[in-house]
């Protein structure tokens, strides 16, 4: 958790949803997508 009280991965999605859908659109399936946010929950 970080100070906003919110897993990591999605504080950081919150604050960076444009970057991170192009990049989701761009570089990623969804399913690659949902593992790497998986790993980095767990990290």
């Amino acid at each position: 958790m970080n100070d906003d009280g919110m897993p990591i991965p999605y504080s950081f999605m919150a604050r960076n949803t444009r970057e991170l859908q192009h990049y989701i659109n761009n570089e990623v399936s969804s399913n690659e997508y949902e593992q790497m946010a998986q790993s980095s929950i767990h990290c």
